[in-house]
């Protein structure tokens, strides 16, 4: 299935652990097969807001704007 992106796929985004973005994935499957083998349950952990990182990054499956990010990183 790889190359295919499915209907209810869900855009997520890449940060650092500062909080400075990264990469806007079409997937967290498709994130995932750029890092490891496949298993994207980790990014949507993250994205869920059940962990801090996956992969060494932050993922979060909405963009943040300049003042989000900002609020974000006075909770370091």
């Amino acid at each position: 299935m790889y190359g295919k992106i499915p209907a209810n796929a869900r855009k997520v985004y890449q940060y650092t652990k500062e909080w400075e973005f990264i990469k806007e994935w079409t997937s967290a499957a498709e994130a995932s097969r750029f890092y490891t083998n496949g298993n994207r349950s980790n990014i949507s952990i993250v994205c869920n807001g059940k962990r801090k990182y996956a992969l060494g990054y932050r993922w979060s499956y909405e963009k943040y704007n300049k003042e989000k990010i900002e609020e974000l990183k006075k909770n370091l």
